[in-house]
């Protein structure tokens, strides 16, 4: 697209790249058409020839995007997520479909419920990480980072995840909003379990120079964005708890430590 910032994305690459380390798409990879647009396409229906030329230009641009721009990564990807700027073809595919059958990774629809298993070398499950996706697109672009934040929230307010993902209004934000429980069984203690909330960003400007005959940023007159990715760390630790250890060299004394 016009205004995108491809040393953004090259940036974001490199970081995939690295050990441990690995990327969710979270739809719209292409600025191709809107879901307005394709209920409009998809509308026409006069003549087959014409949607099936559509359909091979789309195809043969979704392999040279791949090519240009994520071939090399297939291992590094949980998978992608559907967006609303998509094409969807006459067997009832779309090309984000093409694109994940391309990488050979998963394709994620809207919402994706992941697991995502972590675990040592030698195969011990260490923990895992409940993940909620979802495009975001349930409204319009939420004028204030405030109505952005909020909407978030209140969608995941009836699903119990460990990572919220959702992209859509092209703002980049992420936050920490924990939940605290008992155990079933056991010492009654306090359990803070972190939960993290995130909106994607995007890569591509509303506001350049090349966008010379305006574009859908500029026709609203929405608010610039800070452009780029989200990176989550995520470590586990077990913090010594002394009572803990004690019971539990009273109740088996002849454990190894």
């Amino acid at each position: 697209s016009e205004g995108h910032r491809k040393v953004l994305w090259e940036q974001a690459k490199a970081e995939i790249l690295q050990p441990h380390t690995y990327m969710i798409g979270a739809g719209d990879y292409r600025d191709l058409l809107r879901t307005t647009a394709m209920r409009y396409l998809r509308a026409y229906n006069s003549d087959a020839t014409s949607m099936k030329t559509v359909d091979d230009m789309v195809r043969e641009s979704t392999i040279d995007f791949y090519h240009d721009y994520f071939k090399g990564l297939e291992a590094k990807i949980i998978g992608l997520g559907k967006g609303n700027h998509l094409y969807e073809y006459r067997d009832g595919t779309n090309d984000n479909q093409q694109l994940c059958t391309l990488l050979n990774v998963p394709y994620l629809d809207n919402p994706s419920f992941i697991r995502l298993v972590v675990k040592t070398p030698d195969g011990r499950t260490v923990n895992v990480l409940r993940i909620l996706l979802h495009h975001g697109n349930w409204s319009g672009g939420s004028s204030r980072p405030g109505g952005s934040v909020n909407a978030a929230e209140m969608k995941a307010a009836g699903f119990d995840f460990d990572i919220y993902i959702f992209s859509h209004d092209h703002r980049k934000w992420a936050m920490h909003i924990p939940t605290l429980t008992i155990p079933k069984v056991g010492q009654l203690e306090v359990i803070e379990r972190p939960r993290c909330f995130i909106r994607t960003g995007c890569f591509v400007a509303g506001y350049d120079q090349k966008c010379g005959d305006g574009n859908y940023v500029q026709d609203k007159l929405m608010h610039p964005n800070d452009l780029g990715y989200v990176t989550l760390t995520v470590k586990f630790y077990r913090e010594y708890d002394a009572a803990a250890y004690k019971r539990n060299r009273i109740l088996n004394p002849t454990k190894s430590p």
